[in-house]
């Protein structure tokens, strides 16, 4: 498998404080890679990077053989690499189905049916205003919204955060399930037995840097992996 993703060395700052330290990872076509990490260690400052919101002050990244460091989130979504960001960011005031449509905005043809197949709650609720979904309904508007503009590549930030244990599980359900459609992910989580239950490889990042890397299983059963985020 090639390289769908391929960071290096990347730096940002926020001002004077640098966030992120030279973090380089890569993601293969057809993979789910995870970051994981506390709090605080530059997992969605590396997001952001990618997908253009925030630049870098060093580094690269690389998607399907172009730099796009530079290049503005627009352009970088056209292309087909998507943020669900943390947080949902739904459009509170329009209805499910008219939220969807804004995911297709690059598309004529506008195809509910594949996300009311993959989001049947979705369907139900398609005429009501997004803000008033419960949370999980409004991670899944998130993820129909952004698979609307048919990514090759799908970065989901903290996607089970704030959502009950039986929602959770439905959302890491959904994730493989897109996978197993055909959409490379990369995949920011604080659930790190979740993340990496799904995943095929991970990257742990301290403070800015990636600390550990590994096959997810290898990862799982990690002492240090273990101690510091699967609560053994």
């Amino acid at each position: 498998m090639s390289n769908m993703l391929k960071v290096e060395n990347l730096h940002v700052s926020y001002g004077a404080i640098t966030a992120v330290k030279g973090v380089s990872f890569n993601v293969k076509e057809g993979e789910i890679v995870s970051l994981i990490g506390a709090n605080g260690a530059g997992k969605t400052t590396v997001m952001h990077a990618i997908s253009g919101l925030l630049k870098p002050t060093e580094g690269s990244v690389d998607f399907m053989g172009n730099e796009i460091s530079a290049t503005p989130p627009h352009k970088i979504t056209a292309r087909g690499l998507v943020q669900v960001p943390e947080g949902r960011r739904i459009f509170a005031k329009m209805t499910v189905k008219e939220n969807l449509s804004m995911g297709a905005y690059l598309h004529k043809s506008k195809d509910y049916q594949e996300i009311y197949a993959l989001f049947p709650r979705l369907y139900e609720r398609r005429r009501q205003l997004a803000g008033t979904l419960s949370g999980g309904e409004q991670q899944m508007l998130a993820m129909g919204r952004a698979l609307m503009s048919r990514p090759k590549m799908l970065l989901l930030d903290e996607p089970s955060m704030g959502l009950a244990p039986i929602l959770v599980k439905e959302i890491f359900r959904i994730i493989k399930e897109c996978n197993n459609n055909g959409v490379t992910i990369l995949l920011v989580e604080q659930n790190a037995n979740m993340a990496l239950a799904i995943s095929d490889r991970a990257y742990v990042l301290e403070t800015g840097l990636v600390a550990l890397e590994g096959n997810a299983e290898d990862l799982i059963s990690n002492d240090q992996v273990k101690k510091a985020y699967l609560g053994a």
